[in-house]
């Protein structure tokens, strides 16, 4: 059974939670597909690899640099639009199953909220989970601690099995 998993991180941990989510999720699988809306495709492998994330097993859906350029071809980032919700959720699983993927996270559900209305990013969400729950695909949703308790946030409460709150020390 496939398993969800929201990580609620504070804005002033942010960098280290995601480094910390990904070096945790492959030390047990073997690949990741990360759907990103807060860094590009490019900085999130530059991240990666500044970070000593092995970047061979991440397949990045790159949902932002559309926003506001034409993106260059990169081998392992697709991007897709937030301004076409059906053509993301097409993006997103088509990269599961064609990378064989065995997780996926989405970074961050605060800033998808920004691109489309609530009512869309529940019904996004939602479908896929259903879809990687059928799958067996394990999900992390990451959420900025400041929207833990926003009415679309609690609206996913019902499919997520665990909530991990990432508390890191102080930045250096």
């Amino acid at each position: 059974m496939a398993m969800t998993h929201l990580y609620i991180i504070r804005p002033d941990y942010y960098t280290a939670g995601i480094k910390s989510v990904l070096k945790v999720v492959l030390e047990t699988f073997s690949k990741i597909c990360y759907v990103t809306l807060d860094k590009t495709g490019i900085r999130l492998r530059e991240f990666c690899a500044e970070n000593v994330i092995d970047t061979k097993k991440i397949t990045i859906v790159d949902l932002i640099t559309l926003q506001f350029r034409e993106p260059p071809k990169e081998i392992g980032i697709t991007y897709a639009s937030m301004n076409d919700i059906t053509s993301v959720q097409k993006t997103i699983i088509t990269t599961l199953e064609q990378e064989h993927c065995d997780v996926m996270v989405i970074d961050s559900l605060s800033s998808m909220r920004i691109y489309c209305s609530e009512e869309e990013l529940v019904k996004l969400v939602h479908s896929l989970l259903v879809y990687a729950q059928e799958r067996h695909v394990i999900t992390c949703l990451i959420i900025q601690s400041k929207d833990e308790h926003a009415p679309w946030a609690h609206s996913l409460s019902t499919v997520i099995e665990e909530f991990k709150e990432i508390i890191l020390p102080a930045p250096y």
